[in-house]
């Protein structure tokens, strides 16, 4: 293949991370931003979507290519890839009309999710989308929008989630990928379109809806405008794109059946690859990246997000130590929370930002539970990461009670260099990890799926073989998986017992 460049860019859940590889898949620079979440009222998630969306994307552009020492019109193919699903309303002029509501971590359509499993009947909705409603889901939200801001409904002329506002942006094409569709309980699984019908019971308008297509495929080319603004060459190609959790997993050369993703990110999200439809109840599952394959997988509501909450609200000191001699704070924690042995004896709920699945629950809380005067504030930090690791074996167990086991588990993230939190979860798990050794994650492949959509990378064997790399095997410790036993039994006890609790303090903060 001869030199040219494919930028990937991945806007992320606290920040957003691009990078540009060479056609023969050589790094050429990485740049990652930090951003916020807003959280207007409890249980809400929202970003600016121009600011920090399309913000980022522009911010990242110049310091990536400046980095790669080359001219943002070389840039052969463009790939985006995002948090979602989300909900982005934008009027006739392509203009947000509020900000973007986020994934499951905004829980704020409790009601109406209750109102249309009442309405259509939850096995019907099942027997429609594969999975269960709940706060991830997109049509709970709509009907909130149009209870509570009927007037931004009205105004919509499209919806969109993060990676297709950014091709909107880049090429004026309104195109969402079937992945991020499917995972916000759009899309009809016998039929493989949008589920119109609960469009069409809720008075709806199915109007507002992109067009479909598959990750890979051209979306359209930089407009002049978009050209203009940026630098980059008019006409250059731009993939439809997809989820990061799609990315993640095309960057570790998952697309065959029984390969699954372990992504270590704010939140802790799996994918298993299929060749035919698998569904559960309290899982996602739909269309995959490509024509013919399909998913199930789950997904937290945090993860590396309750770390960097313990990092900015009671590590002090770590932070003053990677400003004064830059040794990363997570670093210094993670080496901390290793010295301790055993399990810590707290038992941790991380449904700080409510729960996804498998328990879907927009009312659930963090719970701390076990706290001693024995205990400090590192064996704090190391109940978070066994909290985590409880909640993605819980995953894995209902997964498996859906007829669907791994055959083998890629472990991608920022999460994977902490050894510490790698280790409990194969422990816990009692599984291995393969850990993937390269830069990149999720916009990396993006750049993948730009290569493949302009045909420069020929198919997705050519990224398993020639650019992915294993760096190490985490390999599950039988005697601590006994150790924390029966710590997982508690932790599955406890939600049960304290939901109810949970349900009530949420009624009584809303109030």
């Amino acid at each position: 293949m001869s030199t040219s460049y494919l930028l990937g860019v991945d806007i992320g859940t606290s920040g957003s991370k691009g990078v540009i590889i060479c056609t023969d898949g050589q790094v050429k620079a990485v740049e990652s931003i930090e951003h916020g979440i807003s959280i207007p009222k409890p249980g809400w998630a929202e970003h600016d979507a121009e600011e920090i969306w399309w913000g980022d994307f522009c911010r990242l552009l110049p310091r990536l290519t400046a980095k790669a020492n080359i001219n943002p019109s070389e840039l052969a193919g463009i790939g985006i890839s995002g948090l979602c699903p989300d909900l982005l309303l934008l009027d006739i002029n392509g203009i947000c009309l509020r900000p973007a509501i986020l994934y499951g971590i905004d829980a704020r359509a409790g009601a109406q999710i209750e109102q249309i499993n009442k309405m259509f009947g939850e096995e019907h909705i099942f027997d429609l989308i594969g999975h269960s409603l709940s706060s991830q889901s997109i049509l709970p939200k709509l009907l909130w929008l149009k209870q509570n801001e009927p007037e931004n409904l009205k105004k919509t002329y499209k919806i969109l989630t993060a990676s297709s506002y950014i091709v909107y942006k880049l090429t004026g094409s309104f195109v969402v990928d079937y992945l991020t569709a499917s995972s916000g309980g759009l899309i009809d699984i016998k039929t493989g379109q949008w589920v119109k019908e609960l469009f069409e019971g809720l008075q709806l308008s199915t109007e507002i809806l992109p067009r479909l297509g598959f990750a890979s495929e051209i979306a359209g080319q930089v407009s002049s405008k978009a050209a203009g603004e940026l630098g980059l060459k008019e006409g250059t190609p731009v993939v439809i794109g997809t989820g990061d959790v799609g990315t993640e997993a095309l960057s570790a050369g998952i697309f065959a059946p029984g390969e699954t993703i372990l992504v270590y990110g704010s939140t802790a999200s799996y994918l298993q690859c299929l060749e035919k439809p698998v569904t559960h109840a309290d899982l996602f599952s739909g269309c995959y990246l490509f024509p013919h394959t399909y998913f199930i997988g789950g997904a937290t509501a945090a993860a590396g997000g309750l770390t960097k909450w313990f990092r900015d609200n009671f590590s002090p000191l770590e932070k003053a130590v990677e400003k004064e001699l830059g040794i990363n704070a997570y670093s210094l924690l993670n080496d901390e929370a290793a010295k301790i042995q055993e399990p810590t004896g707290i038992i941790v709920l991380p449904y700080f930002s409510g729960a996804r699945s498998p328990v879907n629950d927009e009312n659930a809380r963090g719970v701390i539970s076990g706290l001693t005067l024995a205990h400090t504030r590192v064996h704090l930090y190391k109940a978070l990461l066994e909290g985590i690791a409880y909640e993605i074996r819980h995953n894995f167990e209902v997964m498996a009670g859906a007829g669907v086991d791994p055959k083998k588990i890629i472990a991608v993230g920022g999460g994977t260099k902490s050894r510490v939190w790698t280790q409990l979860v194969s422990d816990i798990l009692g599984k291995e990890q393969y850990c993937i050794d390269q830069e990149g994650g999720a916009p990396l492949g993006a750049a993948y799926l730009a290569g493949l959509g302009m045909g420069i990378i020929p198919d997705p064997a050519c990224i398993r073989e020639q650019y992915v790399k294993i760096e190490r095997v985490v390999k599950p410790s039988a005697e601590a998986g006994e150790r924390y036993e029966g710590c997982y039994q508690i932790y599955r006890m406890l939600y049960e017992e304290t939901k109810n609790s949970m349900k009530k303090l949420v009624q009584i903060t809303n109030k």
